[in-house]
């Protein structure tokens, strides 16, 4: 099995190295994607915080805007965020209070396209920050290193240490676009890296030891087994044969919860080849139908999540709810293992975690940066009973 992992790992790392498109933007911003308009200058105390990343990645950095907001440091800054617009609706519910100005990025258009690409960069600079942040332990060459060259600002500080998702070259240039480059290689855990991160900037400690939402008053418990059957890759998915299976041993032998599946547009096609499989099961089918906000609230409804190594099983952490996670052992560690072990959380890989850390102490991070094992070969059965077990100890908290 070691020489057959050994060479899917060697095979997705030549792949992720050749990205000729994308190297090929990488180049061409370098050259070209250069801002020399005039502007007014640098305006004292104010702030740049950069996160393009995905919907899970921001889950795990928000509640520090709060920490941000009450430094020392910046606690007189104006602090305006370049963030992804996928997760727009949850940063203006929930952390509006901490931020005075947002500025909403479209990542793909940010890479393919020069024109928006430049647009953004002239509009980055001309704002004239004093402080630039692109504190994503992970830098992306297009996603980050060029929008901190674009301000110019004084102080621009970023990651120093972790795997970069950029061919090597990228990250070695853009790592001269920096007045200050932190070193963030330990701890490992994604959530942790953040904190660990601005409590070095900040030169103050920080005891914060989860991502967490605020409950919902409104928010009755209701007796429901959330699904959330999305993932983005396929192969980071179940396939729907094992949800079909699972939910119809959850109806037969819980038949007091609810069934709930969830998910966004992307989701919609799974989902309905789901529920055709088990025509005879009820299912309530929320898929596609509603915001970010609204899902965080079924999930503080629900009396447990079942979801994949995704934005939702992020989610059900930070709201204290009971979850299975299907987890597939791509970057286990850095985005799956919670340093807090919430004992409410039971994840399922596709091999043991003891297999897991062997590999991981003898080959290094970088061995799981893709999906190296097949997510199906967890069985529903083990999931159901793991569901059973939670469900008979819903008092549970982290």
């Amino acid at each position: 099995m070691m020489q057959q992992l050994r060479f899917k790992f060697y095979l997705s790392k030549i792949k992720r190295t050749i990205r000729i498109r994308y190297i090929l933007n990488c180049f061409y911003a370098f050259l070209f994607d250069k801002v020399n308009q005039k502007r007014e200058g640098i305006k004292k105390n104010t702030l740049l915080l950069i996160r393009l990343d995905a919907i899970g990645d921001y889950v795990l950095f928000r509640n520090l805007l709060a920490t941000i907001r009450k430094s020392e440091k910046f606690k007189n800054h104006k602090i305006t965020v370049a963030g992804n617009y996928l997760w727009k609706d949850i940063a203006l519910t929930y952390d509006k209070d901490f931020v005075d100005e947002w500025y909403w990025i479209d990542t793909n258009k940010l890479i393919q396209d020069k024109n928006y690409r430049k647009s953004v960069l002239t509009h980055l600079y001309k704002q004239g920050f004093e402080t630039a942040i692109f504190p994503n332990s992970a830098r992306d060459f297009l996603k980050g290193d060029i929008l901190i060259r674009a301000t110019k600002a004084t102080y621009r500080v970023g990651s120093a240490s972790s795997k970069s998702i950029d061919a090597w070259l990228f990250t070695f240039i853009g790592s001269f676009f920096y007045t200050r480059l932190i070193d963030n290689k330990e701890p490992i855990f994604e959530f942790d890296k953040n904190v660990y991160f601005f409590k070095i900037l900040l030169e103050q400690e920080i005891s914060l030891t989860q991502p967490t939402f605020p409950k919902i008053d409104k928010i009755e418990k209701q007796k429901q087994i959330l699904i959330l059957p999305g993932a983005g890759e396929k192969k980071r998915q179940w396939s729907s044969t094992n949800f079909a299976r699972l939910i119809q041993k959850l109806n037969a032998e819980l038949p007091n919860y609810k069934i709930v599946i969830n998910g966004g547009k992307s989701d919609i096609d799974k989902v309905n080849e789901i529920i055709t499989l088990i025509p005879e099961v009820k299912i309530e089918n929320e898929t596609g139908k509603h915001s970010l906000v609204k899902l965080i609230e079924h999930i503080q409804q629900s009396s447990l999540v079942i979801a994949h190594d995704s934005s939702g099983y992020h989610f059900a952490v930070a709201c204290y709810v009971p979850i299975v996670g299907l987890m597939p052992g791509k970057r286990y560690k850095r985005f799956s293992l919670y340093s807090c072990k919430p004992n409410n959380t039971i994840l399922h890989f596709p091999i043991t975690v003891n297999e897991l850390d062997t590999m991981y102490e003898k080959f290094g991070e970088s061995f799981f940066e893709d999906v190296l094992f097949d997510i199906n070969s967890i069985t529903p059965d083990s999931v159901y009973e793991s569901c059973k077990k939670l469900l008979t100890n819903e008092n549970l908290t982290h």
